[in-house]
């Protein structure tokens, strides 16, 4: 795959996807909260949509996202 194929998601798509992914994971974890090691599910997740929210450009080039 070449970055011309419009096959290539943009990087900006690849980065709301992934926002949308991580809010899903904890709409489901929230369902199943009963369980106790979904806390710790639900506490992942939104250290990663911070995480994702605080990066840098640069650190988003070494993860191949800009």
């Amino acid at each position: 795959m070449h970055y011309g194929d419009s096959s290539v998601i943009s990087n900006s798509q690849l980065i709301s996807n992934f926002k949308l992914i991580l809010e899903l994971c904890i709409i489901y974890a929230k369902s199943q909260e009963k369980k106790l090691q979904n806390q710790q599910f639900i506490l992942f997740c939104y250290q990663m949509q911070y995480y994702l929210l605080m990066m840098t450009d640069n650190q988003r080039i070494q993860w191949g996202w800009l």
